[in-house]
């Protein structure tokens, strides 16, 4: 005979194990570093996360690792996540868990937050040298991978790509003065005025035109 609740036992825990919760209903977050994670930071995690600090040198990838988090992320692992180098340990994981399909968030080093943000200033350097350093994020933005900070994570707001795609018919200097991004999406039915396409130019802003259909327009 069939018993019914430990059937049902089963299937709770194996719906569980797919959305990857844990105790308290918090979703599991894979929390990866080169340095050793500081007490602060997890706690801050814990707010809406169950953290589990994984090794970058561990050859073993958890397979329900559906959320994955590197903090400060410098420019080696940047630039090698980017290309599909995989000669560190960081790297190879990285790697390994977009092979997966895990959702996967980049904490900047200090140094580089620039890179994501238009509030932060960046620093003087060549223009030519800027500019890489940027096509660069923006590969990794067209991977799926998303820019966050630890604060963001722990309130559970993650960025995906509707955070960085203009739904609206008239693209204008005055917004892309405010747009905080680098990166901008827009339907091929949107008109950009030539002063917004000069601020892009000026401010760095990456203008990507999608068909209406792929932007939700």
């Amino acid at each position: 005979m069939i018993d019914r609740q430990m059937v049902e036992e089963i299937v709770v825990e194996v719906l569980k194990r797919h959305m990857g919760e844990v105790e308290g209903g918090k979703p599991k977050l894979s929390v990866i570093s080169a340095a050793a994670v500081d007490e602060q930071t997890i706690k801050v995690l814990e707010r809406h996360w169950k953290p589990v600090v994984m090794d970058p040198s561990d050859n073993d990838v958890q397979e329900n690792a559906d959320q994955a988090v590197f903090l400060q992320v410098d420019q080696d692992l940047l630039v090698k996540s980017a290309t599909g180098i995989t000669d560190t340990d960081e790297s190879r994981l990285f790697a390994e868990l977009m092979l997966q399909g895990s959702d996967i968030h980049f904490v900047l080093h200090d140094k580089l937050r620039w890179i994501a943000s238009n509030s932060e200033k960046a620093p003087n350097i060549n223009a030519r040298y800027k500019e890489m350093l940027i096509g660069y994020y923006e590969k990794l933005l067209d991977y799926g991978v998303s820019f966050t900070e630890v604060d963001q994570l722990g309130q559970g707001k993650i960025e995906n790509r509707d955070d960085w795609i203009f739904k609206e018919k008239l693209l204008t200097q005055t917004i892309l003065e405010k747009w905080q991004d680098r990166v901008i999406h827009v339907s091929t039915h949107t008109i950009v005025t030539p002063l917004a396409r000069d601020t892009a130019r000026e401010r760095n802003i990456k203008i990507i035109e999608y068909e209406a259909e792929e932007v939700g327009t």
